[in-house]
């Protein structure tokens, strides 16, 4: 099978996965990896910005791969120096979307109060979610094309004087009914186990084109006036399905 993916990462070494694990088994190396994954692109950013952690108003974490209660900002508040009153915000459940959509939402927390600082950490472990005792076609391909990672950006409605600007605008989102059993996860004792139907590439041929034209449309722009689409898309054939719809070269 060929998923068209060069390389891929994961927090656990290959012998791992030589061995059944459980729920707990999976979630307790979530929690003991990704606070060294938030502590590294959290730190990382607010260099590149020039902030310090204390100065920080509102934390967004996004991950959709394990659960952490108290949150992830919680776990790595002595590490980090947040101050004790900062707004934390996890984002669960949002999948492959997690990391625009945390943007949109840290972007319109920044416009609530002016001035305010927002550190967005996205962490995603889904080499953890492997299932040896299913072996679906869904589990098979979810985990060739997934891996692990983080990434962490700063944003603030005021200008900073340093470095590069990226300006976002207001965020589009779009539901389809009955689509539950697209994407998602099933859990059960062993843990996640992928969600992830073959009509997909058929969906986006569908109903991608009316949906970008919504978010161009709320942004009052149009396609001629786009030079690049970017997209995480989930596999060649969703790659092809979306050139289709938006017919693109």
């Amino acid at each position: 099978m060929s998923a068209s993916i060069d390389r891929r990462y994961s927090v656990v070494p290959i012998d791992w996965f030589h061995e059944p694990h459980v729920w707990v088994d999976r979630n307790t190396v979530f929690m003991t990896d990704v606070k060294a994954m938030f502590l590294d692109a959290a730190g990382a950013a607010l260099r590149d910005v020039g902030w310090r952690a204390d100065q920080v108003d509102c934390v967004v974490t996004v991950s959709s791969t394990g659960i952490a209660t108290p949150t992830l900002k919680a776990q790595v508040y002595s590490d980090m120096g947040f101050r004790d009153y900062i707004m934390r915000v996890p984002l669960f459940g949002l999948g492959c979307a997690g990391g625009v959509s945390g943007l949109s939402i840290a972007r319109t927390l920044t416009n609530e109060q002016s001035g305010a600082k927002v550190l967005l950490v996205m962490i995603e472990t889904c080499s953890l979610s492997f299932r040896a005792d299913r072996l679906q076609n869904a589990d098979i391909i979810a985990t060739a094309l997934f891996g692990d990672g983080t990434a962490a950006a700063c944003l603030s409605s005021e200008t900073q004087n340093n470095g590069p600007l990226v300006e976002l605008g207001q965020g589009h989102q779009k539901i389809w009914l009955d689509t539950l059993g697209i994407m998602g996860w099933d859990v059960d004792e062993a843990g996640f186990g992928v969600v992830f139907n073959r009509s997909i590439p058929t969906c986006v041929s569908e109903e991608f084109a009316v949906a970008t034209q919504g978010a161009l449309d709320s942004a009052s722009l149009s396609h001629t006036k786009i030079d690049r689409y970017v997209f995480h898309p989930g596999g060649a054939k969703v790659v092809e399905a979306i050139e289709d719809a938006l017919h693109l070269e």
